[in-house]
C-alpha cells in the first residue's frame, strides 16, 4: 500500500500473502484483505500490524475482492464461487464471518476479476475464463445481457471496469509477452448510444489488469 503523494511513501507491506496474490482491499475497520490464489484463501491483516500475522478464510483459487460499503461486506470470487465476508477489528483481533446467504455459484469457472459497476451500486463486474458477467446483488443473478454485452462478452478477461458515462475498458491476454498478458487495452467508448472501439498498445511489454479510478468507489 503506497500513498499518492510525490514521496511514494510505503504505508503497509507484507511478504505473507501466500503464493500468487491477485487482489487486495482496505476495509474501513482497518483490515487489509488479500486474495492469495495459490494459497486458496483470503488473508486478513491488521493494517496497523507487522504484516506477518493474519486470519484466513478458505476460498479455492481466490482471485478478486471488492468492499461493498452499502452492504458492509467484502465480496470475493474464487474458481466458480462468489461469496461475501463480514469483517471486524476489535483490540487488534480480526474476526471474519462468511455470509453464506450471499454465497452463490458462478455459471462458469475460473473467476478472475471482480470490480464495481460504476453508476449502479447493485451491480458488479465478474470475469471468468468463459465470460464477462454483470452480477445483480438484489436479484442474485449473473447477467449476460447488459449494455455493450455484444461488444464486451468474451473469454479470459483479466481486468475490466467502466466509467461514469458507460464506457468500458478491458484487457484480454494474447500470450505475446506473458501467457496472462495482452499487448493492448481495449476501450469501448459510449457516445450517443453507440460504442466505438479504441485500442491502446503497450510499447514493449503487456498489460495484465486495468482499473478505473473513481472517487465514488461504488
Amino acid at each position: 500500500m503506497v500513498s499518492f503523494d510525490d514521496k511514494k511513501e510505503v504505508l503497509w507491506r507484507t511478504d505473507s500473502t501466500a503464493s500468487n496474490p491477485h487482489a487486495c482491499e482496505l476495509i474501513p475497520c482497518g483490515v487489509i484483505a488479500v486474495a492469495a490464489s495459490n494459497g486458496g484463501e483470503v488473508r486478513f491483516f491488521d493494517a496497523a500490524g507487522d504484516g506477518k500475522s493474519y486470519v484466513s478464510a478458505k476460498l479455492t483459487d481466490s482471485h478478486g475482492l471488492l468492499w461493498d460499503p452499502t452492504a458492509g461486506v467484502l465480496w470475493a470470487v474464487g474458481d466458480n464461487v462468489l461469496t461475501a465476508y463480514e469483517v471486524t477489528l476489535d483490540g487488534g483481533r480480526i474476526t471474519v464471518n462468511e455470509r453464506t446467504d450471499l454465497r452463490t455459484v458462478i455459471p462458469s469457472g475460473g473467476a478472475h476479476d471482480l470490480q464495481p459497476y460504476y453508476g449502479d451500486s447493485d451491480r458488479m463486474w465478474i470475469t471468468t475464463v468463459s465470460a464477462v458477467y454483470v452480477y445483480s446483488k438484489s436479484a442474485g443473478q449473473f447477467l449476460r445481457d447488459y449494455p455493450g454485452s455484444d461488444k464486451i462478452m468474451r473469454k479470459s478477461v483479466k481486468g475490466i471496469g467502466n466509467f461514469d458515462d458507460g464506457s468500458v475498458v478491458l484487457i484480454t491476454p494474447d500470450g505475446g509477452f506473458r501467457s496472462w498478458t495482452g499487448k493492448s487495452v481495449d476501450f469501448y467508448v459510449l457516445a450517443d448510444g453507440t460504442y466505438s472501439y479504441i485500442k491502446v498498445d503497450s510499447a514493449d511489454g503487456g498489460f495484465y489488469k486495468v482499473r478505473v479510478w473513481n472517487k465514488n468507489y461504488q
